[in-house]
């Protein structure tokens, strides 16, 4: 997520690790994006899909008004966003299409990401929603970082023109991840059959791969 990409799509099987990707990404920005020689204020918001049914009962109004208040929640406040609300009236909520504008509007003084993990626990209307968001998002320069599970490639692929990179886990990958996360948990385990089932695992993972959409 560089200035030259808008941004990040990380599409893979369930249970391969994109929310714990997704919250190391988040922390990245956090952390280091100053680091990196960028003079703007940093500012991210995100948004975790649930199937339960508080999520599912989530309209796109409510989901732009929580990245809106955690993008705006960095200090300074963005201008535009003290401005819209100084100047309207309390007792009238603001439309949806200016919560969309206010949110593209704190990328205008400051990097912005915005970060959508498990867009395949999203429903129908919120895929939709969030794939109308996003398009209008990477046209204002926020960066977006989304991942999804292979099914809903079809709707990922209408977001936006992207470059697509496959990422694959070679035997040697596959060898230092069980050594240092699976093979302290079976100390008792004779080097012969431990031996045996790190190679039955990198056989069955098959290449276990991910596929980054960077867009354009």
């Amino acid at each position: 997520m560089n200035a030259v990409s808008s941004g990040l799509i990380l599409i893979f099987v369930a249970g391969s690790g994109k929310s714990v990707l997704t919250a190391m990404a988040i922390d990245y920005v956090c952390d280091k994006h100053e680091e990196l020689g960028n003079a703007k204020p940093t500012r991210f918001a995100f948004h975790f899909f649930k199937s339960n049914q508080e999520h599912k009962n989530l309209k796109r109004r409510d989901i732009v008004s929580r990245l809106l208040k955690l993008l705006a929640s960095a200090r300074p406040l963005p201008s535009k966003v003290q401005e819209f609300y100084e100047e309207r009236s309390e007792s009238t909520p603001p439309k949806y299409e200016e919560l969309v504008d206010l949110l593209c509007s704190c990328a205008i003084d400051s990097s912005a990401f915005v970060f959508f993990d498990a867009f395949d626990e999203a429903t129908t209307d919120q895929r939709k929603a969030t794939s109308d968001l996003i398009r209008k998002l990477v046209n204002c320069d926020v960066r977006v970082f989304l991942t999804s599970q292979p099914q809903f490639t079809p709707r990922v692929q209408e977001i936006s023109e992207f470059r697509e990179l496959k990422v694959v886990a070679n035997a040697g990958d596959l060898e230092t991840y069980i050594a240092h996360e699976l093979r302290p948990e079976w100390p008792q385990l004779p080097e012969e059959e431990y031996t045996a089932l790190q190679r039955k695992l990198i056989i069955e993972s098959g290449g276990m791969y991910y596929v980054p959409k960077i867009l354009r």
